[in-house]
């Protein structure tokens, strides 16, 4: 594997000669958390970012999942198709609070990932990389029902799918950062019209269940994946269409992420030679052939 041969020492000797704009863009490209205020900061914060990425199988299947109250907007997809797309109950605000039946939902939910990942008749199971959408704690409205919910499936599913040998990465993504990989500037009601748009428009354009995904930020990576006619019929009957553009929209942007780190990771390798002395060897003059006697 590429990612076992890279080196945080090449990457932070090498990332000296980067410009303050070319780290902010490499932090955006891979989607590196830091709240760096300085270059070296920020330098040493991206490092840590793509050790951590190293560190991890290669992810073979991405399963995003946006969180709501009672419902969650699920995507799988691996590298190349659209494996599982839909909004799948998981409570119901009618009924008391019982942790005991929201867990089994969710494990039940996990399951299901597993399933479309093949992972129930392979003894070698593929890496899935788990995308949760991050929920933000509001100090003002933390005793709503709805947002107490939120919090639980959050931490109820970071924790079941982290004890899962198929589940090798958990993450916690930021809505704000997919909308602006996808070039969604709209916020609140206008963003869940806009992102819903966004999502129809790529299916619109689709040819033989095939389109391409183009991220706003990345546009030189055009992403082609496959989908079944039934799981685009799925989003067109579906009255939440905002949950599974969601969904949708986070598994396309994580899936950039990762291969932007894999060709970084490839940059910086054990075996790659300093740059100095890359630097030094170009400078040595040329030595002249000697003249031939007549």
């Amino acid at each position: 594997m590429l990612q076992s041969r890279f080196s945080p020492t090449q990457f932070l000797q090498r990332s000296q000669s980067l410009s303050l704009a070319a780290l902010k863009d490499l932090k955006r490209r891979t989607n590196a958390p830091s709240r760096a205020t300085t270059k070296d900061e920020l330098r040493q914060d991206v490092g840590r970012h793509l050790t951590r990425i190293a560190a991890l199988p290669r992810a073979s299947t991405v399963a995003a999942i946006d969180i709501g109250a009672t419902n969650l907007g699920l995507c799988v997809a691996n590298r190349s198709e659209i494996l599982l797309w839909g909004v799948f109950a998981v409570d119901s605000l009618a009924a008391s609070y019982d942790p005991t039946r929201l867990a089994t939902s969710l494990r039940t939910l996990l399951n299901g990932i597993e399933k479309s990942a093949g992972t129930e008749s392979s003894d070698n199971l593929p890496s899935i990389h788990v995308a949760i959408e991050r929920q933000q704690w509001r100090p003002t409205t933390c005793t709503a029902i709805p947002i107490v919910r939120c919090a639980a499936i959050e931490n109820m599913l970071f924790g079941m799918a982290s004890a899962l040998n198929s589940m090798s990465n958990v993450a916690s993504i930021s809505a704000a950062s997919v909308a602006s990989h996808h070039g969604i500037l709209e916020s609140g009601s206008q963003k869940k019209s806009a992102s819903v748009t966004y999502v129809k428009s790529l299916l619109g354009a689709g040819k033989r269940n095939q389109y391409s995904v183009t991220s706003a930020l990345d546009p030189c990576l055009p992403r082609k994946l496959k989908i079944q006619n039934h799981v685009k019929l799925e989003f067109e009957s579906q009255k939440k269409k905002d949950d599974m553009a969601d969904a949708f929209m986070m598994a396309t942007a994580y899936l950039d992420w990762i291969e932007n780190c894999e060709r970084e990771l490839e940059n910086y390798t054990d075996d790659m030679p300093d740059a100095d002395i890359v630097k030094s060897k170009s400078a040595e003059p040329k030595k002249r052939k000697p003249k031939a006697v007549a």
